[in-house]
């Protein structure tokens, strides 16, 4: 998979008892190791951010862990929170990625304008779906 169109992972990732929210945390962290300049997140279907590259750090000043279980609204510019959620729905309803810029909160309380790719990848029974997204900061 790349967060460019396919939204399934390996089913080999699947097998001994590996979960498919743990398959997309690997696909995640495999984003990251591919593309180390840009901040990877993956977001469960109420928000949360699920997983954070060590990327964060650098780039907005979080740590990857203090952004863990934080709803990615809170890290979001107020007027870019309907824009990145109408992103979202159109990756899910066509299932497909989507590209906008938004503004993203720093560590400091600036925010800087990142480019972000948005992948709808496949739930379980527990979740409807994951959000796999990649950003950079707009050239």
């Amino acid at each position: 998979m790349t967060i460019a169109g396919s939204i399934s992972v390996p089913w080999s990732w699947l097998a001994n008892g590996t979960t498919r929210v743990d398959a997309h945390i690997n696909r995640a962290r495999a984003e990251a190791g591919h593309y180390p300049d840009h901040i990877i997140k993956l977001i469960d279907d109420q928000g949360r951010i699920l997983y954070a590259s060590d990327s964060h750090e650098p780039i907005l000043g979080f740590s990857a862990e203090a952004l863990l279980g934080v709803h990615f609204h809170d890290v979001i510019a107020r007027e870019d929170i309907i824009h990145s959620e109408l992103s979202i729905q159109d990756a899910l309803m066509n299932e497909e990625a989507t590209e906008i810029g938004f503004r993203h909160l720093r560590a400091d309380g600036t925010f800087v304008y990142l480019r972000r790719k948005t992948c709808p990848l496949q739930g379980d029974r527990h979740s409807a779906y994951y959000i796999l997204t990649r950003a950079r900061p707009r050239d």
